[in-house]
């Protein structure tokens, strides 16, 4: 249970954090506030923030058990994301019902013993093929970060929105690199990115 509870602080600590960070960066690079991103949408604690800031707010949650509340400038999907279309073991923790993922068995290290596992099957999606044009794209799916970025990478590439990732590996940091964004802030599972061109 101690864990329940920081891992629930973290997340809303970290909502205030991005938030924070977020309308810092739009701000002194001057981006608009106009199409927000959120893959791994989990619930509306963080999403209700970004309803009030951004024009339109896109998100992305396949877990039946996410509580997101409509709202008139957001538009949900309930698809998970990654970077193939196929269909996958979707895994949901019944123990803390809004924590879900694509892949159990990169994030078992950091879940504890004796948590009820229910397993649902999806088919995954890129995000490339929704053909957005986001100013901010968060990733929070917890383990399928990297995957999300590849199935995401000519958005990215075209839009050059603002950047979080929870999970960013070294290889995906360089591909970012590769076509100009700077790394802002990283931390194991905190990563801030945007592109030169704003710098």
């Amino acid at each position: 249970m101690m864990f329940d509870y920081f891992r629930s602080a973290r997340k809303k600590q970290r909502a205030s954090h991005l938030r924070y960070f977020l309308m810092h960066m739009m701000y002194k690079y001057g981006f608009k506030f106009s199409t927000y991103l959120d893959v791994g949408a989990c619930n509306s604690i963080e999403l209700d923030q970004y309803c009030d800031l951004f024009d339109n707010v896109v998100a992305f949650e396949p877990n039946p058990k996410a509580i997101i509340i409509p709202r008139d400038n957001l538009i949900l999907h309930q698809k998970a994301l990654s970077d193939r279309e196929e269909v996958r073991d979707f895994h949901i923790d019944m123990t803390i019902p809004h924590y879900s993922t694509l892949n159990r068995q990169k994030m078992d290290k950091y879940i504890p013993e004796g948590h009820d596992w229910k397993i649902m099957q999806v088919t995954t999606a890129k995000l490339d093929d929704y053909e957005l044009r986001p100013s901010c794209i968060k990733i929070d799916t917890e383990g399928e970060d990297d995957a999300v970025v590849r199935g995401a990478y000519s958005t990215i590439t075209k839009w050059k929105p603002i950047l979080y990732l929870e999970f960013m590996s070294q290889e995906t940091e360089q591909s970012l690199i590769d076509i100009g964004y700077t790394v802002e802030y990283s931390s194991w599972i905190d990563n801030f990115l945007i592109h030169e061109d704003y710098i």
